[in-house]
């Protein structure tokens, strides 16, 4: 039998298409021959179902490898829990022997299908909701690697007409400034936060790691559609500024900043909607010589950004908001095999 015409026989089971006589033909070669069992598997992941068994057989995925050569099948079960891909595989009118044959198969396919899962496994490595923690620091960096710091903010609990998203309290941008700043002009609201990776390393030493970042944005001046424009930045560094002078130094000139990053990355949108809310994320691949994680949260106001006069100085912030931030890494060795010219180093800023 060609492998050709195996495949069709194999796929129109999988999809229970198949004829009388076309299951008995598919039954003799799965009952004389390893590679169509095999083959069997392959095509039923190409369908999905390959990673559904493993999960259906194997609550902890984990015990695949060590249950995977005294595996038995639990049809009643599989039944019962009314999957009904799975059913395709395990209640569809294979004879008993053959169907005990392709199972034992699922070894091999077990294995990669919890392989696969740690691959794809996602992990959050920082969430803060401003529940606890200590206060941001009006200190133009993030000085506290413990805390948010950069310009004025303050945590709030609940605004008039805004609840916070994940909790009871929320952090509200004030100024685009802070105290002792050398050039009091500017209209972007800025704040960051150290995330120490150093405890992370071998999760993304060999480069295959993504790490993400998520925030719900809030603005209560909707009247003035783009007027105001949240905005996310990561930036990947192998060392921190060594004291308070260098740390302004590299805010105070953006391109140093750039220059000090092994990777970076920025989103940028407005407030269109009638929900208060916005929810955003950005991702960059993270380089194996990252230590530390610069995770920056931005509001700009627009109109002073296009202010005729130059740039404006003190800009104040009313009803802008943040909530809800989350820091994920994510391993997915598929991810850049398809989308390495996307994700790249990170886009610079």
């Amino acid at each position: 039998m060609s492998n050709q015409y195996l495949d069709k026989l194999i796929n129109a089971y999988l999809d229970e298409a198949l004829t009388p006589a076309e299951q008995a033909e598919l039954e003799t070669q799965l009952q004389d021959s390893d590679a169509a069992r095999q083959r069997f598997w392959e095509l039923a992941e190409v369908h999905g179902l390959a990673g559904d068994v493993a999960r259906t057989l194997w609550l902890d995925v984990d015990a695949v490898v060590t249950r995977a050569s005294s595996l038995s099948v639990d049809l009643a079960q599989a039944e019962s829990r009314g999957h009904n891909r799975l059913n395709r595989i395990f209640l569809a009118p294979l004879s008993a022997a053959v169907l005990g044959l392709v199972i034992g198969m699922l070894s091999t396919a077990a294995i990669w299908a919890a392989t696969t899962l740690k691959q794809q496994q996602v992990v959050t490595i920082f969430h803060d909701s401003f529940e606890s923690g200590p206060s941001p620091v009006a200190s133009g960096a993030p000085l506290d690697t413990d805390a948010w710091g950069a310009d004025y903010s303050e945590i709030v609990e609940a605004w008039p007409s805004l609840r916070p998203v994940d909790g009871k309290r929320m952090l509200r941008f004030l100024r685009a400034d802070y105290p002792g700043k050398e050039k009091q002009v500017g209209y972007f609201g800025d704040l960051y936060r150290v995330i120490d990776l150093r405890g992370d390393v071998s999760q993304f030493a060999d480069g295959n790691a993504v790490v993400s970042v998520e925030a719900a944005f809030a603005s209560l001046a909707l009247e003035e559609s783009g007027r105001f424009s949240p905005h996310l930045t990561l930036h990947a560094l192998e060392k921190l500024p060594a004291n308070t002078e260098a740390w302004h130094a590299m805010f105070e000139i953006p391109r140093r900043l750039e220059e000090a990053s092994l990777a970076s990355a920025s989103r940028q949108e407005l407030f269109l909607s009638s929900d208060p809310w916005r929810h955003m994320s950005l991702e960059m691949r993270l380089p194996p010589k990252t230590r530390y994680l610069l995770v920056g949260l931005h509001i700009g106001d627009m109109e002073a950004a296009r202010y005729s006069g130059g740039l404006p100085s003190d800009v104040v912030f009313e009803g802008q908001f943040v909530d809800d931030v989350r820091v994920k890494l994510h391993r997915h060795w598929a991810l850049y095999e398809k989308t390495t010219d996307t994700l790249g180093q990170g886009k610079k800023l």
